[in-house]
């Protein structure tokens, strides 16, 4: 992952654990990756982790700018698909909100463009008990 993949990474994890009404539903389950600890996975619900990250470089002769997306999911069993589809909601007003406020990124540039692209869900996983859902968001940072 880039520099600049790592950055977004790190300030989308810091406004989703900056929402306090996510992290009265997850505490500290906001993760950067799905925990693979097969021992613990079944209590770690419900909970919140950052999905793909993808970056593709552009600009003009004098600007350069790159494209990404990301995707953060929600996960939740217990109360199931009510809770999921809350929880999504709230990631989605903690990552648009932060970047209408705070629209640069510590080492790498500007982020000049972030909109909310896309979701999906929630939907039950095939276990029978676990709700998933994600959005996807769509940005554009300039050096």
């Amino acid at each position: 992952m880039s520099s600049t993949g790592e950055a977004i990474q790190s300030a989308i994890v810091a406004a989703l654990r900056g929402n306090p009404e996510l992290v009265s539903i997850v505490g500290v389950r906001i993760y950067d990756d799905t925990p693979h600890d097969q021992e613990n996975i079944d209590t770690a619900f419900p909970r919140v982790s950052i999905g793909s990250l993808s970056e593709n470089e552009y600009g003009a002769q004098d600007v350069d700018m790159s494209q990404f997306t990301i995707t953060v999911e929600c996960w939740s069993r217990g109360l199931g698909k009510k809770q999921c589809e809350g929880m999504m909601h709230l990631v989605r007003e903690a990552v648009i909100g932060q970047y209408a406020s705070k629209p640069h990124l510590a080492t790498t540039g500007k982020i000049v463009s972030m909109m909310f692209d896309l979701s999906d869900g929630p939907r039950r996983e095939n276990d029978g008990k676990t709700y998933h859902g994600f959005i996807r968001f769509r940005g554009i940072i300039q050096y």
